[in-house]
């Protein structure tokens, strides 16, 4: 290079006095140089920007003395996919055809042409083929450095380093299937030893990935700050554990409560939520299944699936869907027999297949949300509360999701926050205030009607004090009766929602068996057949007084399906709904 400039400088400078025949003679090469020295020099300039933009590195190297430590290298790398690097270097005969060729040889070639990397974290085109990745790393001291190199992870197929020796390289290999123990740092993600030498040292990486496209998130760590990295993210991904078991207990115990389906179905969610992340974070790997990591991808796939299920189980409980928008239930129905699908295919079909049907339970995952979202935004305007605390559950998820894609985007920080801790701890905190929500609401009217009561009989008591007069033993069978016309009249308010027996009993300081028997003795009927008399008899007069469809009248008075309004009309009215319509 050097020798170019002073060839340009001496062209450059003046003729000296006499002209060229001074210097040459006319008829010599160098005169006809300098006759045409202007149109060379461009010309050697335009071939040096053509031999810089086709160098064979094309990327900046990596000073390790001024990256930040644990910094992504993603534009510092060159990648080429290993079919196109076979086709060039073989003439598209194969991988036999290059057995004898010395790997430094075949990489360092000339007619291999890397792509420079233009993102922190690239997204690289795999489709079935391993990438080859290239990276230099400069060390400006006259010291070796110990540093390391981590594919930021867990989910990664396999990973080879090749550290250069001389006129070779030496070949370090990562393994998903490798057990904690066999690996060299212990650690769920691949990470190798990079000592680097003074000067400019070339490295080469061979990744294989289950995806067609796949993230390469590569770190250079200083030793110290990476094992720190290591203690710090096992802190919080075991918060994030903690935060979900203690969640899951506060729902089980409400469950025996209260004794709600819906609750069974939240905490079954969160189960699956808390697997999902210690199969997807690799937290499960380091302490679960350390010896098989295998045993994560099997457990993700089908846990991801029953994901699906008890999470439309519970949004359709919690918004009551089949109430407020029941053409969409059936279509919610329809996406739980699909998830039912996906969760037997994960155990049943071949690895091949089973990645593919994974991709296609990550797209269902992006998709059943929608009839969600109208199914809220109905329960809203019907004045159900609930639907507002899923819909905010909702955008909360999208909004995680946004921060995935922008940050694979690298238009923010990668991994600023882990889109699935986001989706599931936000999520089921939200879902459990609002069911906590219901509860104080629940028992804010029981204790309206716990008030209730004890005026009645205070105002009995009295009654029966005046009457009788003096010395005069309470009548237990009034307060009985009092008891028994306080729970009439909450009946009467609130047939609508579902009525639980045992919060009822706990109100009249009775049990739940002799609350049923004192109320059939008492209205010569069941509960049950009491709370459905009233029901019909605002059914009846909802048909014939409003032109509202027969299945919103069913829902609005408190059934839970068309089937089961139908056959309780008729055994009450020995009358179909539609006969109140002729």
């Amino acid at each position: 290079m050097y020798v170019f400039f002073d060839f340009v400088a001496m062209l450059l400078a003046p003729c000296p006095e006499g002209g060229l025949k001074a210097i040459v003679p006319e008829h010599n090469i160098m005169a006809i140089i300098f006759k045409n020295r202007i149109i060379i020099i461009s010309v050697m300039l335009v071939c040096c920007i053509i031999a810089s933009a086709f160098s064979s590195y094309a990327a900046e190297p990596v000073d390790i003395l001024n990256i930040d430590d644990g910094g992504y290298i993603g534009r510092h790398i060159e990648y080429i996919n290993e079919k196109d690097l076979l086709c060039t270097m073989s003439g598209g005969k194969g991988w036999c055809a290059l057995k004898q060729m010395p790997l430094a040889k075949m990489l360092e070639e000339d007619s291999v042409n890397f792509a420079s990397g233009d993102r922190r974290i690239p997204f690289l085109i795999f489709g079935g083929h391993a990438v080859w990745v290239r990276f230099r790393l400069l060390n400006a001291s006259r010291k070796a450095a110990d540093m390391l190199i981590e594919l930021d992870k867990h989910l990664s197929d396999k990973a080879d380093l090749f550290v250069p020796e001389k006129d070779s390289f030496i070949r370090e290999s990562s393994d998903f299937t490798e057990s904690i123990d066999k690996r060299k740092l212990h650690y769920k993600n691949p990470v190798f030893d990079l000592r680097v030498k003074p000067g400019l040292s070339t490295y080469y990486m061979r990744l294989e990935s289950w995806w067609i496209f796949d993230n390469v998130p590569l770190r250079l760590w200083q030793k110290d700050s990476f094992y720190s990295h290591v203690i710090n993210d096992n802190l919080f991904q075991g918060l994030i554990a903690g935060i979900f078991i203690l969640i899951f207990i506060y729902n089980i115990v409400i469950y025996f409560s209260v004794r709600g389906k819906v609750f069974i179905f939240l905490s079954s969610l969160i189960i699956t939520m808390f697997v999902i992340h210690m199969a997807y974070s690799g937290f499960g790997f380091r302490y679960l299944w350390p010896g098989c990591p295998e045993a994560g991808l099997y457990i993700l796939f089908f846990t991801y699936a029953l994901h699906f299920i008890f999470n439309l189980l519970f949004c359709r409980s919690f918004v009551e869907t089949a109430k407020y928008t029941p053409r969409l239930d059936i279509v919610l129905k329809v996406f739980i027999i699909i998830s039912a699908g996906f969760g037997i295919g994960a155990l049943a079909v071949p690895d091949s297949i089973r990645f593919k049907l994974y991709f296609a339970m990550v797209g269902f995952d992006n998709f059943y949300y929608f009839p969600l979202i109208f199914s809220c935004i109905t329960a809203i305007r019907r004045g159900n509360r609930n639907g507002a605390f899923l819909l905010v559950g909702l955008g909360l998820y999208f909004l995680s999701q946004a921060e995935w894609m922008l940050s694979n985007m690298d238009i923010i920080p990668y991994n600023l926050i882990n889109y699935l801790q986001v989706k599931g701890s936000s999520y089921i905190i939200l879902m459990t205030l609002g069911l906590a929500f219901n509860i104080r609401k629940m028992k804010a009217s029981l204790s309206d009607l716990e008030s209730d009561l004890k005026l009645r009989i205070e105002e009995k008591n009295d009654a029966s004090a005046e009457s009788a007069g003096p010395g005069n033993a309470k009548s237990i069978t009034d307060i009985t009766k009092i008891k028994i016309e306080t729970v009439k009249d909450y009946l009467h308010e609130n047939y609508r929602y579902d009525i639980s027996r045992e919060g009822l009993s706990s109100v009249v300081d009775m049990s739940p068996d002799h609350l049923s028997r004192m109320f059939r003795q008492y209205t010569g009927v069941r509960m049950s057949d009491y709370v459905n008399r009233i029901r019909v008899e605002e059914a009846v007069k909802k048909l014939k007084e409003t032109d509202d469809r027969v299945i919103d009248i069913a829902f609005e008075t408190g059934f839970g399906s068309l089937r089961t309004f139908n056959d309780v009309f008729m055994k009450i009215t020995g009358n179909r709904p539609s006969d109140y319509r002729k």
